[in-house]
């Protein structure tokens, strides 16, 4: 996470910035499982929706290394293509 993203985002509040952590977490591995199940079932449309919101999500909270993967992911569904994503889903 770029903690200095997430401070200013969190408004300089360290309590804040835990409990949006805490809820980007929560919200990532939801939208994880159903990436998996988008991806096993070739689901191009669905990985493009949640890929984009994860990106959103990710973005919020300074995590910039996976908001850039779950663009890819995005690009990918948008794409139709899904047959690199494997291993973008396993790197997030």
């Amino acid at each position: 996470l770029d903690t200095g993203r997430l401070a200013e985002i969190a408004g300089g509040d360290a309590g804040f910035a835990r409990e949006l952590v805490d809820l980007f977490m929560e919200d990532a591995a939801a939208h994880l499982a159903t990436l998996t199940a988008a991806i096993g079932d070739g689901q191009a449309e669905r990985v493009r929706e949640v890929a984009h919101t994860l990106k959103g999500s990710a973005s919020n909270v300074g995590a910039e290394p996976m908001r850039g993967l779950a663009y890819a992911l995005e690009q990918q569904g948008r794409a139709g293509e899904l047959r690199e994503s494997a291993p973008l889903l396993v790197a997030l």
